[in-house]
């Protein structure tokens, strides 16, 4: 059973969400694709200056301080954020304080996760952002995810208790 987080945890995991909330924000539009980790077209730089496209968890590894927690982008067969060697759904752990469906349900689209096991949450499908979704709309969606996510007050994580952004 995972164990309870201080508030002082919370806080630093909320804090860091809405770092990349703001950051999704000043994104230009045609360098976010909901729908990649990174484009195609990636030459392996790090802060992705080379104009390729990236998805939010993309993006968050190029932020510094996250770049300081370890997070990286790699090229191994997929490219995809790492931490430590760790795949992408055991980085938001250690850098924003997600559970596995958390991670997904924040960083996946509804099209490209097969995973349905959010139904015994209450978290239809249909709630989940869209692969065409924008910086713009998945930085609302994250900031929402943070007004309504208590994990200090709970021993598992929360059922998502928050619903699609109404400006999509």
């Amino acid at each position: 059973m995972k164990m309870r987080m201080t508030k002082r945890q919370a806080d630093i995991y909320r804090r860091r969400l809405l770092k990349l909330a703001a950051f999704l924000r000043t994104l230009p539009a045609k360098r976010f694709n909901f729908g990649h980790w990174v484009g195609e077209d990636w030459r392996g730089d790090d802060d992705l200056s080379c104009g390729t496209t990236a998805c939010a968890l993309g993006w968050a590894t190029t932020i510094p301080a996250f770049r300081r927690l370890g997070l990286r982008m790699e090229r191994e067969g997929c490219d995809h954020p790492v931490c430590q060697g760790e795949e992408w759904e055991n980085v938001a752990g250690p850098i924003f304080g997600l559970n596995t469906i958390e991670a997904r349900w924040l960083f996946v689209s509804r099209e490209d996760d097969e995973d349905s096991h959010y139904d015994r949450w209450g978290g239809s499908q249909t709630k989940r952002l869209p692969r065409t979704a924008t910086a713009k709309l998945v930085a609302k969606y994250i900031e929402q995810f943070v007004k309504s996510w208590k994990p200090e007050k709970q021993e598992e994580s929360s059922p998502l208790p928050f619903s699609y952004p109404s400006d999509h």
